[in-house]
């Protein structure tokens, strides 16, 4: 075996022969700090606990230990015999072994590596994981699954997680779900290292324990770490609602109250009716308290949303009590499809109920400092000076207060950077409140779907992912931008067509219109250029009015229109600004071009004069 040994002034080499007080008081010390060998990559050994499932591409460090060599020592320890095993550096090893075997090595380098040999960790195998541990091998890191392995492995050795978190400068928490994680199957390891399962989402998987198949769902939801945080919440919010439901069935039996299943065609389509909506003969509405308990009465708990008690009666007509006039009729395919929507409103408000309770969490791990929260000071001071209604936060009180790190009371006499904070906070919940609107109103009614589409994607933008009923919302409030833009160019369009008549009516029947009116189109405006009586001339995008102008009297000229003075005019009841120019109607071109010389009216006779004159 190549054994070369080099001097450093950090290292001492002793020989172990040494037996006098001093030498053996040296070699303890030298054991300790380690000293210095330069060996052979190829009569390395593995370690046998190497962390490192998988060495990667080493084709990059293999060229260049190639050309320079191991820069940085190899951490080993002495095994019988001479030989020497790798604690850290197994890449390197590998690398500088492929190297040689290759005949790739720089002949002016001696064929070893420099090895700092550990005779003190030789029998400590937990401070051989340490050492693992604290390796960063040529840049490549541990994977996830690879420190779990080693966090694993020292807490074999009985050392106390908090130790090991003080060892490897992480929490405590962390080093739980490491270890966690080691004896999960290889979906989740390879989730974890792709970064779509971070330890937190580990810990937080062990409240689902109990529920093999609701775990497997929450992992199988890890496409990104949002994924497995929105699955986690709904899974909660359903064993929430089990709970809940049992609470609620047992509240019926105490009180008495017979507990029916969901009337079939509820609420539409049903015999019963619910108790809140029946009035008794004089049109006086009924006490639930007073009738819940009394015979042809009963409760069913509604899931359809949040679980709640329905009191019912279960034949209105026959117990002589009035069922509610509906205002118009309805086919029963119409009262069905409103059933249907009913339900799945509630259940889309649900998930967005759902998700909002992680999106939250999200904003105050982001903006939740005083700090943090500078980052949006300017768009919220501007939406303060420009549309204050952003900063109303009526139904999110609770997370505004939550936002600003205490009490809202007492802001007279706050100082100047509280009360930018606090700006900063309304406008957040402003967000979040038209986030609630939109999805409990619906968004086909929102007249502003830029605004939540714009703090969707703020949030986006800072790492937050959507979940699938926020991003269905995202998709609805697309379209809805869309929908929008198509129903301002009609309007405008219809509103041009109005001028139009207009300026005809004001011109009277000897004179020319034409005019320029704006349609817009997304952010681009159209200019069209229109005739008096409605006929699309052409039209141009841009901001520039006059270039605008110019382009459409270059139009007007091959009319044989000189277009000189362009009119502005201004439409109160659109707040549209455009332009008129009007012609005397000799002034223009005929209908039809002018005869050819000789050419007649197809009769055969003389040449048709109105085909020689302006029309």
């Amino acid at each position: 075996m190549a054994t070369k040994t080099v001097d450093r002034p950090d290292l001492r080499l002793v020989e172990p022969s040494d037996t006098s007080e001093d030498g053996i008081a040296e070699t303890a010390a030298a054991e300790a700090e380690g000293y210095l060998l330069y060996l052979d990559p190829r009569d390395l050994l593995g370690h046998r606990g190497n962390l490192r499932r998988d060495l990667g591409d080493l084709s990059e460090l293999q060229a260049s230990i190639a050309a320079e060599g191991v820069l940085q020592a190899l951490t080993v320890i002495p095994e019988s015999g001479d030989r020497f095993r790798v604690v850290a550096g197994h890449r390197r090893t590998a690398a500088a072994s492929a190297a040689l075997d290759a005949g790739e090595w720089n002949p002016a380098i001696a064929p070893t590596v420099p090895c700092l040999v550990r005779p003190d960790l030789a029998e400590r195998p937990a401070e051989q994981i340490f050492a693992m541990l604290g390796e960063n091998d040529h840049r490549t890191d541990l994977t996830v699954s690879e420190r779990s392995k080693g966090y694993a492995q020292l807490a074999a050795f009985d050392i106390a997680p908090s130790e090991i978190a003080r060892r490897a400068s992480i929490k405590v928490e962390h080093v739980k779900a490491a270890i966690r994680l080691d004896v999960m199957d290889d979906e989740v390891k390879a989730k974890a290292d792709a970064g779509h399962l971070t330890f937190d989402d580990i810990l937080a998987l062990e409240e689902f324990e109990d529920d093999p198949e609701v775990q497997q769902r929450i992992v199988a939801a890890a496409g990104t770490s949002w994924g497995v945080r929105h699955e986690m919440a709904t899974e909660r919010r359903k064993r929430n609602d089990k709970v809940r439901v049992a609470e609620l069935k047992a509240e019926l039996e105490t009180a008495g109250v017979r507990e029916v299943a969901k009337p079939k065609g509820w609420p539409y389509e049903s015999k019963a009716v619910g108790v809140a909506r029946l009035a008794d003969a004089g049109g006086k509405p009924l006490d639930v308290e007073a009738v819940k308990t009394a015979e042809g009465f009963a409760a069913f708990i509604d899931t359809v949303g949040s679980p709640e008690v329905v009191y019912v009666c279960l034949d209105p007509e026959g117990m002589g009590y009035k069922r509610p006039n509906s205002s118009s009729y309805r086919s029963p395919e119409e009262r069905k499809r409103a059933s249907e929507k009913r339900e799945a409103d509630e259940q889309r408000m649900v998930a967005l109920n759902v998700a909002a309770s992680v999106r939250r969490k999200f904003i105050r791990e982001t903006w939740g400092s005083a700090k943090a929260a500078k980052e949006l000071l300017e768009e919220a001071t501007r939406a303060a000076a420009t549309y204050p209604y952003d900063l109303a936060a009526r139904n999110t009180q609770d997370f505004l207060a939550v936002m600003a790190g205490g009490s809202l009371d007492n802001l007279a006499t706050a100082r100047l950077e509280r009360l930018q904070r606090m700006l900063v906070c309304r406008w957040i919940a402003g967000q979040e409140e038209h986030i609630t609107d939109v999805g409990r109103m619906g968004y086909e009614f929102t007249k502003r779907p830029h605004q939540a589409i714009a703090w969707f994607d703020r949030l986006t933008a800072k790492g937050y992912g959507l979940s699938p009923a926020e991003a269905q919302l995202y998709e609805k409030l697309t379209d809805r931008v869309a929908q929008i833009a198509v129903e301002a160019q009609q309007r405008a369009v219809a509103e041009r067509d109005a001028q139009l008549r207009k300026a005809a009516e004001v011109g009277g029947g000897d004179s020319v219109v034409f005019m320029l009116w704006p349609v817009p189109d997304g952010d681009v405006v159209n200019w069209q250029l229109v005739a008096g009586d409605g006929e699309h001339i052409d039209e141009l995008p841009g901001d520039d009015v006059a270039q605008v102008q110019q382009w459409a009297a270059g139009v007007l000229e091959k009319m044989e229109f000189e277009a000189t003075q362009w009119v502005e005019k201004h439409d109160e009841a659109s707040s549209t600004t455009y332009y008129v120019i009007e012609f005397e109607e000799d002034d223009g071109y005929a209908d039809e071009p002018d005869a050819v010389d000789g050419e007649t009216d197809g009769a055969g006779g003389e040449p048709d004069a109105s085909l020689s004159e302006p029309v």
